[in-house]
Formats: structure tokens, sequence, C-alpha cells
């Protein structure tokens, strides 16, 4: 049995999963007017992306506990040096230590389940883009040279874009070029990638896939502080709460041509699809060279 297994089995035994539902109904309570809920305790999205962003409000929430409790240790030791007892108070202040000492636990219980559910997640993910990857390959290696290089540039950009977190724009010149990726792979990425969620042809394809690398739409104060957090405490870069990238597609031909080939317009599916895509064209062409 793994520590984690242990730990999180002893938070059990404590009633921290009592405590999480009783927290979570006080906190429907407070916001029972004006409809709304606090960003940092609830997911958005059950995708890899969203479990692994959401440690980030669990970081927040512990340093915010973590304060609370430094505030009490000092009330405690004041008043044991100053000699002088307010019982009232002394009872207030051990209830505020449970609730708060019960809080960072349950960030904790929370993030080992976060943990042991973004590595079975994970698992699953590598081997679907190994099984993508070799379909792949296998499709696209009777192509012409001149041609899979073309396709590999494109398919290169926007895999930096998605791992870096920046835009990248799709312009009418690499619309044939998407076209010839779409007809090629379509039919081998679409089902794999949640095919029938459809789209909302409302909202343009732009915000329709987390654009938050520059110019943030609306984000609370509490998502800029747990964002800081994680830089401070250098966790990965693409585990922050605002990581995020922007595929613009400059003219509806484009947009059309990615649509063909995106089925979900989720993160997760656009990393999956494009770490498939650079990983099959990298190796048929690597394959050309010798």
């Amino acid at each position: 049995m793994e520590i984690y297994d242990i730990e999180r089995r002893l938070y059990e035994i404590l009633g921290i999963r009592l405590f999480r539902k009783l927290a979570l109904k006080i906190e429907i309570l407070r916001h029972s007017k004006d409809n709304s809920r606090n960003v940092n305790y609830h997911f958005h999205g059950s995708g890899i992306s969203s479990l692994k962003s959401f440690t980030g409000y669990l970081l927040y929430n512990a340093v915010c506990h973590g304060m609370s409790l430094s505030c009490i240790a000092v009330y405690f030791a004041i008043t044991y040096f100053v000699g002088v007892r307010y019982y009232v108070l002394d009872i207030f202040m051990c209830f505020l230590l449970i609730v708060n000492l019960y809080c960072i636990m349950l960030q904790r219980y929370t993030y080992i389940r976060i943990q042991k559910t973004a590595k079975r997640l994970v698992s699953a993910r590598e081997k679907k883009i190994a099984d993508g990857i070799e379909s792949i390959s296998l499709r696209i290696k009777h192509k012409e040279s001149k041609e899979l290089w073309k396709e590999f540039l494109l398919i290169e950009r926007i895999h930096a874009s998605i791992q870096s977190g920046t835009d990248c724009v799709i312009d009418e010149c690499n619309k044939d070029i998407l076209v010839s990726i779409s007809i090629c792979v379509q039919d081998i990425l679409g089902i794999d990638n949640h095919a029938k969620r459809g789209y909302d042809d409302g909202a343009s394809f732009e915000t329709a896939i987390l654009r938050m690398p520059k110019q943030p739409l609306v984000i609370s104060k509490v998502t800029k502080r747990a964002a800081k957090l994680q830089r401070v405490f250098h966790l990965e870069k693409r585990s922050n709460v605002l990581f995020g990238f922007c595929i613009i597609t400059e003219t509806d031909a484009c947009e059309n041509a990615l649509r063909t080939l995106i089925k979900n317009t989720s993160r997760d599916s656009f990393e999956f699809i494009f770490e498939v895509l650079f990983g099959a064209y990298n190796n048929v062409l690597l394959s050309l060279r010798t």
C-alpha cells in the first residue's frame, strides 16, 4: 500500500469526508441569495488539465487557513505571557483552531485524490497517444516528403503554442494544409475525442478553447492569487490556473478546416490531438531520413 493510500485512509477515519460535505453545505447557504459559488471549492471540468490546475486553489486555501492558524497561535502566546484569560474567547479560538486544522487536512486529502486520479488519467491518455501515433503513422507514411514537411511545420507551430501557452494564428495560406491533415486523420482522431459533443455555433471558435494567455477575459482575485502562489512554489507551468493557449483562425475557411479536425474544443482534446499528430509526423519524417 502506497503512503498516499495510508494518508488518505487516515483522513477518512478523522472524518474529513464528512467535514467536506458540511463545508459545501455551508457554502451553499452562504451563496443562496446570489446563486454563485467559490471558484476555489469547485472543479471546472474533469479533464487532466482541470484537475492539475485545481491544485492552485488548494494551495491558496491552505495558505489562507495557515495564516489563520498563525493568528490563533499569536493570540494564545500573548494571553499566556500576559497571564490574562478570556474563557469565552479562548473557547472560540479553540473552535477556530479545530476548523482551520480540518480545512488544511481537507486540502491535503483532496490533493491526494487529485494526484491519484490524474495519474490514472495520464496513464490512459499516454496509451491512447501511443495508439494514435501508430495508426496515423501508418496512414501518412505513403505521402510525399514535401507534403509531409509542410503539414509537419504547421503541426509543430500549433504544438509549440500549446506547450508554451501562447497564441497561434492560422491564416489563409495554411487552409489547404489543414484540410489535408483533417482529411487524412479525422476518422482516427474524431471518434476518440468526444465527437458527439458538437459545437456552440453562437460562440466564436477563438473563445471556445480557454483563451487565457495574454488578456484574460474575467479573472477573479482568488484566481490571480492562486496563480501567483503556484509560481512562487515553482509548480509545473502547465498546471497553473491561468495557463492557456489560443488557436486563432483568420478566415471562416480556416475555422471550418480546424473544426473538421477538432471535434471537441476542450483544452485536453487539443493537447491530445496535436500530441498525437506531432508524434506521428515526427516519427515518419525521421524514418525517411534513415
